[in-house]
């Protein structure tokens, strides 16, 4: 019986890894159709790991009974578990699109003073999980200023509010060259 278990747990694992696999090849060939520092390619990257990274924390999760701890060393122990097997992440601490940290805080130590954790009128996003963002393209997290957070990319919003701001980047990206796109 837990032979079967095993072998379960083992396939669904491979099974996410191949899903997530494909979503990064995707996306990788998504941002290579545009240049490589525009806003969009920028965005693409970026949710790329952004998904990669919120398997790792999923899969630490499962087999451990609770989310790794809060900042890089955190999200480090999750990629390091999910690439025990295959090596799904090279790099030592993964960054997003600007080459800035990904801001990862589990629910328990949003309480705790610099943890990156945002909030509106005193309500933390995904209450029950954990945040996991990058700054953006302006570097300003928005801890403080609503609008700030208008180019954050998060694991919690799956309608992704985020595009609408790239898609306007992207389109005054091309304008400033003189380019169209």
């Amino acid at each position: 019986m837990r032979s079967k278990t095993r072998s379960r747990v083992l396939l669904t694992l491979v099974l996410i890894g191949m899903c997530v696999f494909g979503v990064v090849l995707g996306f990788i060939a998504y941002s290579v159709s545009i240049p490589a520092g525009s806003p969009k390619a920028r965005m693409s990257r970026t949710e790329a790991e952004l998904t990669l990274l919120k398997t790792a924390l999923d899969t630490y999760k499962t087999d451990h009974g609770v989310y790794p701890p809060a900042g890089q060393s955190g999200l480090r122990m999750a990629t390091k578990h999910l690439s025990r097997n295959v090596n799904y992440i090279t790099e030592e601490e993964t960054r997003d699109g600007w080459d800035q940290p990904f801001v990862y805080a589990p629910s328990a130590a949003y309480a705790t003073e610099g943890s990156g954790a945002l909030e509106v009128d005193g309500k933390h996003f995904a209450p029950d999980t954990y945040q996991l963002y990058s700054i953006g393209m302006d570097g300003d997290a928005g801890l403080n200023a609503t609008d700030k957070r208008a180019d954050n990319i998060t694991s919690w919003e799956p309608d992704h509010p985020w595009r609408k701001t790239y898609q306007r980047r992207h389109q005054d990206y091309f304008y400033e060259r003189g380019t169209r796109q």
